[in-house]
């Protein structure tokens, strides 16, 4: 209550300027209109992003298309276009490839540009990447903290089975160890509007062998509400798997080698191979989020400081 009070003056003007100052349902922010979204590089050799896709630094890939669906659903036209492909560095559309239903657009440099099918190719920046991950940054590391509250099963061999047992926020936490040894993951859902957030702990993770929801790996979008998060990964890859749901990997190297991802997949770099995709499908959870509140010493200087951000504003008018 002491610390409620001592705050009140720069969480009322926090408020006022629209700023959030406690918890709240959140999703993936700018990454969520995308289905590829990586901070820094991508580099694919053939493969494709059936949805949108993002990438902050430099874009190198041959034989490629975007947002043209397949196992998930293609692009929609709209009017005026949809920016389908946004590069915040170098786009290096080497050999040849396509860009569906949308723009394609580049940032610090074009060295080739991609054939662009009821859009054009032009330079801008539409996203705002740094923003983006220090959001998400943020986001995996407190959805990390997290604790257990549903049910979680491992066989000692090679089944792992997670069944969510509420209506709303189920949460399952996952050594490395464990989440590697099984190469088969079952998950389970009987609530329709559930989320289930998958943490998976450990630095350098890699997961293989098959991946069922209700015991069937079925690619309809079913699994929306499902996200894997990897807060402390530096390096994740996936072999031959088909991951049914979204992947929250903000500090790792993310290499597809095979398979693909059945939502919006995240990750600080990234790298396709061996026909490793993004499928085109949605993350629909909601997970409360609450932003670090400031100890009791430092909020008047976080007053003032909302206080001369709120004036300036006032004079800009």
């Amino acid at each position: 209550m002491r610390l409620l009070s001592l705050c009140a003056p720069a969480l009322a003007v926090a408020a006022a300027l629209g700023l959030s100052t406690g918890a709240r349902a959140a999703n993936l922010g700018a990454a969520n209109a995308f289905n590829g979204f990586v901070f820094g590089n991508l580099t694919s050799h053939g493969q494709d992003t059936e949805g949108r896709l993002a990438v902050g630094g430099n874009f190198t890939a041959s034989s490629y298309g975007v947002g043209s669906g397949g196992v998930g659903p293609a692009v929609p036209i709209t009017n005026p276009r949809t920016d389908v492909l946004v590069v915040g560095g170098n786009m290096n559309a080497q050999g040849g490839w396509q860009v569906f239903n949308g723009n394609a657009v580049w940032g610090t440099s074009l060295t080739a540009a991609p054939t662009t099918t009821n859009g054009i190719t032009y330079q801008g920046n539409p996203v705002n990447f740094a923003a983006a991950q220090a959001d998400l940054t943020a986001k995996s590391a407190a959805w990390g903290a997290l604790a257990t509250n549903a049910s979680v099963v491992f066989d000692g061999y090679s089944t792992l089975t997670l069944t969510a047992t509420n209506a709303g926020l189920n949460v399952f936490n996952v050594s490395e160890s464990v989440w590697e040894a099984t190469s088969n993951k079952q998950i389970v859902n009987s609530f329709p509007n559930a989320t289930l957030l998958i943490n998976i702990a450990g630095s350098d993770v890699t997961q293989f062998g098959g991946m069922s929801y209700n015991g069937s790996s079925s690619p309809s979008n079913n699994h929306a509400g499902v996200l894997f998060n990897y807060p402390t990964a530096t390096t994740v890859q996936t072999n031959n798997i088909a991951m049914l749901g979204s992947l929250l990997a903000p500090n790792a190297a993310l290499t597809i080698n095979g398979g693909g991802i059945n939502g919006v997949g995240v990750a600080a770099s990234a790298l396709q191979q061996s026909g490793g995709e993004f499928h085109n499908f949605t993350f629909g959870g909601d997970i409360p989020y609450t932003p670090i509140v400031p100890e009791p010493g430092t909020c008047v200087l976080a007053g003032v400081g909302l206080a001369a951000i709120a004036a300036k504003r006032r004079a800009a008018k």
